[in-house]
């Protein structure tokens, strides 16, 4: 994965969109105007289909009001991964509990690219089955119950990245929460995790889809990092190693 940021389409940013706005994500905006840059953080309080709404960290003496009409940077921090897009200020509100912005809705999104953890290179392909939750025919909550099946790239002890079969493109979306179940020995028990999706990559000429995934806290099993942690140490995975980008 190579860039600062790269594009997310219209559907998987209206999605991720609408995620900020129930978990009131942390968003920290800058004038797009370079001759005097003003910036402010707030979080999504709500969102519909053509804006959405901010509400400003308590104001400060050095603090900058925003002006309607001007068009702003925004970043946009959903769980550990960070949302790029350019907005405009249509509306601002002064209330009781703060200033409320009005932000024109954005249809498309960048996702960050950031370096943080090593990223360990197995010596061979182990399979992982990706189960999800579908939109629509199924009880809230509850995974399908036909898991995709992919293979193991590189690991981390906070993610992975698997290739699997590039008709799962219009199935699986950034911002996406998965179930994971994996083996790295046939010794050893299978682990499970939940994870959440911060990175799709189509290799057409390969008919691959590869995704980057990002363990979610709540992971099933409770010795689950300190599992791979002691795998991770061994020859298995020390052939060959790179850098995390999520």
């Amino acid at each position: 994965m190579v860039g600062y940021a790269y594009d997310v389409g219209p559907r998987q940013s209206a999605r991720v969109i609408e995620q900020a706005a129930r978990q009131h994500a942390g968003v920290w905006a800058e004038t797009i105007e370079q001759s005097q840059p003003r910036a402010f953080s707030g979080s999504i309080i709500s969102c519909n289909a053509d804006v959405i709404m901010l509400q400003m960290n308590s104001l400060g003496h050095d603090t900058y009001t925003p002006i309607a009409g001007q068009y702003f940077q925004v970043l946009i921090s959903v769980g550990e991964t960070r949302y790029l897009t350019v907005s405009d200020l249509l509306e601002v509100q002064t209330r009781v509990d703060g200033v409320v912005l009005m932000f024109s809705r954005p249809k498309n999104l960048q996702v960050m690219q950031r370096r943080r953890y090593h990223r360990h290179i197995p010596g061979q392909a182990f399979p992982v089955y990706i189960s999800w939750q579908e939109d629509e025919g199924e009880t809230a909550g509850q995974a399908n119950n036909t898991p995709a099946l992919g293979q193991m790239k590189d690991l981390s002890l906070h993610g992975m990245s698997v290739r699997v079969p590039e008709n799962l493109d219009n199935h699986l979306f950034i911002g996406d929460l998965v179930y994971l179940r994996f083996s790295l020995s046939v010794r050893e028990t299978e682990y499970f995790s939940s994870a959440t999706i911060c990175h799709k990559e189509l290799l057409r000429d390969r008919s691959e889809l590869v995704l980057g995934l990002q363990f979610v806290n709540s992971e099933q099993n409770p010795d689950f990092v300190a599992r791979l942690k002691s795998i991770l140490t061994q020859d298995l995975f020390n052939k060959d190693t790179t850098q995390d980008t999520k």
